[in-house]
């Protein structure tokens, strides 16, 4: 990816700046490699473009609940909260 992160650049601050998140997020496949975490929930941003926001936040949430190894009971009533509230 050629990122630096957390490096000092001169005369300038750090390299944590927006151009390092759009870089870092515009190849899903590889953050999703480099951090361990889903594809599918790097590819949010793209879905979130195309559905309401409503729909949006209740399949997100979906799939973060779907994608922890052990959902706790809380979680499942959490879900069970927001899916009356739409």
């Amino acid at each position: 990816m050629g990122l630096l992160v957390g490096m000092p650049k001169a005369n300038f601050g750090n390299t944590n700046d927006g151009n390092t998140s759009r870089r870092f997020f515009e190849n899903p496949k590889l953050a999703s490699k480099i951090t361990g975490i889903s594809y599918l929930i790097f590819r949010l941003k793209d879905y979130k473009k195309k559905t309401k926001i409503s729909s949006f936040s209740s399949e997100t949430l979906t799939l973060l609940l779907s994608a922890q190894p052990n959902p706790t009971v809380s979680s499942e009533r959490d879900e069970d909260e927001i899916s009356k509230e739409d």
